[in-house]
């Protein structure tokens, strides 16, 4: 039973410690590798490993089952709510960068414009049309 809840446990917070490295990775962009170290990484998976032993044998000295049980419920509350919040935030900043990206295509489409790239591009779509229609005909 302890085995079968130090696995759950910490599994568990291993999901919450992805979703907060996949946050870091999105919102810390260049500087991810120089505060994501080795040494932290090692750290954090010891932390979960030795957090999910205590809760686990927490049948053990906790002889009050109820107590484990809201104890267990806390938990998992808590890391459905910091998930929920790291993905969200990560939604929040994937979405300003493609509101950012298409702001610059759209400012390369004007440049393209004005240089005279549109006369080029609708030259080549005309021409990739008629080899189409060419390729279809025959």
């Amino acid at each position: 039973m302890a085995v079968m809840k130090f696995f759950c446990v910490s599994s568990l917070f291993n999901v919450v410690t992805i979703s907060v490295d996949r946050f870091l990775a999105v919102h810390l962009h260049l500087r991810y590798r120089e505060l994501v170290t080795h040494k932290r990484v090692i750290a954090a998976v010891t932390s979960i490993w030795l957090l999910s032993a205590i809760i686990s044998s927490s049948v053990f000295w906790d002889p009050l089952l109820f107590s484990s049980q809201v104890t267990g419920l806390v938990i998992k509350t808590v890391c459905l709510i910091v998930v929920v919040i790291v993905y969200w935030r990560i939604y929040i900043v994937l979405k300003r960068h493609i509101i950012q990206i298409e702001g610059l295509q759209i400012q390369e489409a004007q440049q393209g414009v004005q240089n005279g790239d549109l006369s080029n591009f609708l030259k080549l779509r005309k021409s990739a049309l008629g080899t189409f229609l060419y390729v279809l005909c025959s």
